[in-house]
């Protein structure tokens, strides 16, 4: 990850760097139009049926919003109870799932890249290099399947550039907050791109633990992402990504607040917390500015995600079924070449040979009506390979 990062940065000082300059508002005055790709295809959100929120990258780099934490704070009636990875639930409009019962079903639809993401905490990490992020509100089963009752979370990265960019960004913070994030693209070929993204986000503890004198609620997070973008013909292009990161905290730490000691007619509650708490020698600390927690048992988690996904987007429906049948015909002609060649040579006997064969089945021939962008997206290897 680290190698990533000096990657990135020494693209930097490379001859016709350029960094991200986009402007965030038009100079004559008027809106920008937000396209978004909330029905699978790219369209204005004004034209969208759907409650819908966008939020854009620049939006987010503006806000130093990374964390999903951080950014359902932008997004009215969306909710995200936290406590480690494998206790998380995004909720909206209030419906959502009990994070504490791990076997239960997410309500929010989790998309990354038009992939499916069964488990929230894998979106736990930091959120980089981000094109845009699109909340739909309300049951979206139609368009994204099960698991949308509440509404869905789309959020879509950036895609390799035929130009080369690159950036990178350094901030630092109290508790010995440390974040670094950058990523470059470029052209790989006349029809090849290419970009990585890297970041990495450190923080000492925000809560001592009094018992064994050390920080607890720490932030350690790092990961990185490649892309490889294939455009032979204009009409349609082939996405392969490469995601990776490892997150190692203690975590899950909380203060108390309020004992509770007053009831209603003024009378302190009989047999409290104080009292139980007593009869150990032991006395709780309600100071939540304090920052200070007693506890005896361990706090940390880690949790490695690594994925791969594959995605095809095409402007014209029928153009990736066009595409996918000329390369089930190239695969025919090229097998069948090699038959000859092999027959030719002796390699293959009168009837004893292998027979020209091609693929049973072709992937991610996404359809669309009305003539818009379609897309599919597959996963082809997304694992947890450490959940603690």
């Amino acid at each position: 990850m680290f190698f990533a990062l000096a990657v990135i940065l020494s693209s930097i000082f490379a001859p016709g760097a350029r960094l991200n300059a986009e402007a965030v508002s038009s100079p004559t005055g008027e809106l920008d139009a937000i396209v978004v790709t909330a029905r699978k295809r790219e369209e204005r959100s004004q034209d969208v049926p759907i409650s819908i929120i966008a939020l854009s990258g620049k939006q987010l780099e503006l806000s130093h919003s990374y964390l999903p934490a951080e950014i359902v704070q932008s997004i009215p009636n969306m909710q995200l109870q936290f406590v480690n990875p494998r206790q998380t639930a995004f909720s909206l409009r209030g419906l959502g799932n009990n994070p504490a019962s791990e076997g239960l079903e997410t309500s929010v639809g989790l998309y990354l890249d038009g992939v499916y993401i069964s488990r929230p905490g894998m979106l736990t990490s930091d959120l980089y290099d981000i094109e845009q992020i699109t909340v739909l509100r309300g049951p979206q089963g139609t368009l994204f399947g099960r698991n949308t009752t509440a509404g869905a979370l789309n959020i879509s990265t950036r895609k390799p550039e035929r130009t080369f960019n690159s950036d990178v960004e350094v901030s630092g913070g109290n508790f010995g907050l440390t974040q670094t994030r950058g990523s470059v693209t470029g052209p790989l070929g006349p029809t090849l791109s290419g970009r990585l993204s890297a970041f990495y986000t450190g923080r000492d503890g925000t809560v001592e633990n009094i018992g064994t004198g050390s920080a607890l609620n720490n932030q350690n997070k790092i990961g990185a992402r490649a892309q490889v973008y294939f455009q032979p013909v204009d009409a349609i292009n082939l996405r392969l990504i490469a995601d990776f990161s490892h997150q190692q905290e203690d975590s899950g730490a909380q203060v108390l607040v309020d004992p509770g000691l007053t009831l209603a007619n003024g009378s302190t509650r009989p047999n409290n917390i104080l009292v139980r708490t007593a009869r150990f020698g032991y006395t709780p600390i309600f100071d939540p500015f304090a920052r200070q927690a007693n506890i005896d048992q361990r706090q940390a988690i880690e949790t490695t995600t690594e994925s791969l996904k594959k995605a095809i987007e095409s402007n014209d429906a029928a153009a990736i079924a066009r595409a996918m049948e000329e390369l089930t015909q190239a695969q025919h002609k090229a097998a069948a070449s090699l038959y000859q060649q092999a027959s030719a040579t002796g390699g293959a006997g009168a009837g004893g040979g292998p027979e020209p064969h091609g693929p049973t089945g072709t992937e991610g021939a996404g359809t669309a009506s009305g003539g818009g962008s379609s897309k599919s997206g597959d996963v082809i290897d997304a694992e947890v390979v450490d959940d603690k």
